[in-house]
């Protein structure tokens, strides 16, 4: 009988030791995540599927990125990065209810603190990051020996240029002279 009632009293033990634990990774996690990018704003009001974090991070991104073929001037360089954060909107409003989703997991990953940690390996909030430091997280990206890694980093790469180059304002950058045919269904 004294065996069934230590098993009992070990088992009630290890779940309540479970629920404390469980719950105070909950509580760091809000914590981390609430106190990490306190500067995330809003850039395009009309954005119905990406929040103030998901635009600050695509605006950083687009400004790593885009670094060399962006403007100089600074309200033309900030005119295009909220070009890219509506394209983008955009782009995923296009998707299929799964895809956005998936999209906006990751998107949401990437702004939460600890996730965005153990992705990606940065602690820090993506308003206050430098064009350098953003540069430096994707270059650790994109040579890490970790597949998911470099599968973020292509991801996160090829949504902004995607949304970036959709605009027949940058095709000339890239010598595209626009579709040859025009119209609903002949684009070509």
């Amino acid at each position: 009988m004294t065996s069934k009632y230590v098993l009992e009293r070990s088992r009630r033990s290890f779940l309540k030791t479970g629920a404390a634990s469980l719950a105070l990774i909950a509580a760091g996690g809000w914590v981390a995540s609430h106190f990490a990018d306190q500067g995330a704003r809003i850039l395009y009001p009309q954005a119905r599927l990406l929040d103030a974090q998901a635009q600050t991070m695509l605006a950083k991104l687009a400004d790593a990125i885009l670094d060399g073929m962006l403007p100089t001037n600074a309200a033309a360089r900030q005119a295009e990065i909220v070009r890219v954060v509506a394209t983008v909107e955009a782009s995923l409003q296009a998707l299929p209810p799964h895809i956005q989703k998936e999209t906006q997991d990751l998107l949401v990953m990437l702004g939460l603190a600890p996730t965005r940690a153990l992705l990606i390996g940065q602690w820090s909030g993506w308003a206050n990051a430098s064009r350098e430091q953003v540069g430096a997280t994707l270059q650790g990206l994109r040579t890490s020996s970790v597949g998911l890694r470099r599968a973020v980093y292509m991801g996160l790469r090829d949504l902004v240029a995607s949304c970036y180059y959709a605009s027949p304002n940058t095709w000339a950058q890239i010598g595209y002279p626009g579709p040859l045919l025009r119209g609903p269904g002949v684009e070509v």
